[in-house]
């Protein structure tokens, strides 16, 4: 193999914070090479790059633009972009708890409309685009929080029937079946509290406790393999880590702090697939997974290792049904989490700290600390469990009803909380707090609390992001793959042994020691990829 081809790299589209990150390091002295290498990318990439530099930093100050004019040109695209806007803030506004009726849908979708800079003229959010907007996501009704749809019902005890016959069908075991998930985590979010005046709720102790993040959590059927959590924040390079070398965790920065296709995408090859390929040949079974996600934007389509690493989509609005780890995984996750960050304001209590000033210096290392630790403590059983509402491998169908209960039943915690709400209580905006309330706190009844959805604002954000991103797809450089490659050579090698008149032995099989090259090429490339 030649060193082109050894250094060809596959093409990947790099979000705009990746290129603006890069072009800043260019400035700052670090070159092409050593940037194309840290990214995975060409050094031609870079260059171009560097070429298109003052288009690509104008993104720096102000992102939304290029998004803008698009909507500008274009009303359709304008009511299309409203349409994933409101439907992204339905998604939030349910995980969050509150119920949402029609009327509310047609009035949070004009509001999308006036804020893209239209008119309220030009979209009146009727009936009629309720009724599609409905179809369109298969929203059946507006029944309240909590209740389940007959239709997802349906659709969810379709695909349980579907998944057992796939796994059978390819010979899959528990090993080798994945889940993951996101959740948002608001990681200096405190129990709810009466505030005593409009004063305090604006004042810096209350913005700071604001700090949402994005946390996945991924794992084998059988609760053995855990890949390392993902979190995902906002910043690339946060003051408190500048000094650690490795993390525990699978670190990414998106200006919401939100999940996107690209980051997707980028820890499906570089940490999924590897730590799967060599958890597999640990356990010398076949290279082969597949991976269950919901349906939703920022998990891209057709993400797989050739036919043996696969991602399979869950219906929609299934995940609250059979999503395993919908099923009790995160909700530990969390709980766990907040115990921590219980024990840690309590043991700085007791050496004289007060409460507000020991949440204001909790940082995103300490969020961490606590996730990986909760993470760790997620059981093979609880995720084992998990899986039951899906895959009905045996007579058990137990769920993990309330994790709370695992954790409160442990002697070491059972008096935790009651300490908890006891310093509270002797701290002055929290005199009057509940014990309720630190259990509602400890162990939400929601997906999502309130401080944990996304505002209007970074969904907005969010959505212009993912059009960036697909503008990038649409922008980059056509590349052809060994597959077409391979696919018009043989039409050429058909069309010269049809007409052996014009062509001689030796060119006809030079063409095929061509074509026994680019064959050879796609396999290597899915080996590397494997191992």
């Amino acid at each position: 193999m030649s060193a082109t081809e050894k250094n060809r790299k596959e093409h990947v589209v790099q979000a705009y914070d990746v290129k603006i990150n890069a072009l800043h390091e260019l400035k700052n002295g670090v070159r092409n090479s050593e940037i194309a290498k840290q990214l995975n990318v060409h050094i031609r990439t870079v260059q171009r790059w560097q070429k298109n530099q003052k288009k690509i930093l104008e993104k720096e100050h102000n992102p939304d633009e290029r998004i803008s004019k698009k909507l500008k040109r274009n009303k359709s695209l304008k009511f299309d972009f409203v349409n994933k806007l409101t439907w992204l803030w339905f998604n939030e506004t349910r995980n969050a708890g509150v119920s949402v009726n029609g009327p509310q849908i047609c009035m949070q979708a004009r509001a999308m409309y006036i804020a893209l800079g239209g008119t309220e003229n030009e979209f009146k959010a009727s009936n009629g685009w309720l009724d599609k907007f409905k179809r369109r996501h298969n929203i059946r009704s507006m029944p309240t929080v909590g209740e389940k749809r007959t239709s997802h019902i349906d659709a969810a005890e379709n695909f349980i029937t579907w998944f057992a016959n796939y796994i059978q069908e390819e010979n899959l075991c528990e090993h080798q079946i994945f889940n993951c998930d996101e959740t948002g985590l608001n990681f200096k979010n405190m129990p709810r509290k009466t505030f005593t005046s409009k004063q305090e709720m604006s004042t810096s102790n209350f913005k700071q406790m604001k700090e949402r993040i994005t946390i996945m959590a991924s794992s084998n059927a059988s609760g053995v393999l855990k890949i390392p959590l993902v979190v995902i924040g906002k910043s690339a390079e946060p003051e408190c880590m500048k000094n650690i070398n490795k993390l525990p965790v699978y670190y990414k920065s998106q200006e919401c702090a939100w999940m996107i296709s690209s980051l997707f995408k980028e820890w499906f090859f570089s940490e999924f697939v590897p730590k799967v390929t060599l958890y597999l040949k640990s356990k010398k079974l076949p290279i082969k997974a597949v991976l269950l996600v919901d349906n939703c934007s920022s998990h891209p389509q057709k993400l797989q290792i050739g036919t043996n690493i696969k991602v399979i989509f869950l219906p929609p609005n299934t995940s609250s049904l059979i999503q395993p780890m919908d099923q009790g995984v995160l909700q530990y996750l969390k709980l766990k989490y907040r115990f921590l960050m219980m024990e840690h304001i309590i043991n700085n209590v007791n050496s004289g700290k007060g409460v507000m000033e020991v949440v204001e210096k909790i940082n995103l290392e300490n969020a961490i600390e606590w996730l990986t630790n909760a993470w760790d403590n997620v059981r093979p059983i609880t995720i084992k469990k998990s899986w039951n509402s899906l895959w009905r491998r045996n007579r058990d169908a137990t769920t993990i009803r309330n994790p709370i209960n695992n954790l409160m039943n442990l002697p070491e915690n059972r008096i935790l909380p009651r300490v908890f709400h006891s310093i509270l209580q002797n701290t002055e905006s929290y005199a009057q707090i509940s014990y309720d309330s630190v259990l509602d706190w400890l162990n939400p009844p929601t997906i999502l609390t309130p401080e944990e959805a996304l505002s209007n604002e970074e969904i907005m954000q969010v959505i212009a992001e993912e059009e960036r991103e697909n503008d990038s797809d649409n922008d980059s450089d056509p590349s052809i793959t060994n597959e077409d490659v391979g696919e018009h050579l043989k039409e050429v090698l058909a069309y010269c042994k049809k007409h052996p008149d014009h062509f001689s032995k030796d060119e006809i099989s030079i063409l095929l020691r061509i074509n026994t090259r680019i064959l050879n090429k796609a396999e290597h490339i899915v080996t590397q990829q494997l191992t």
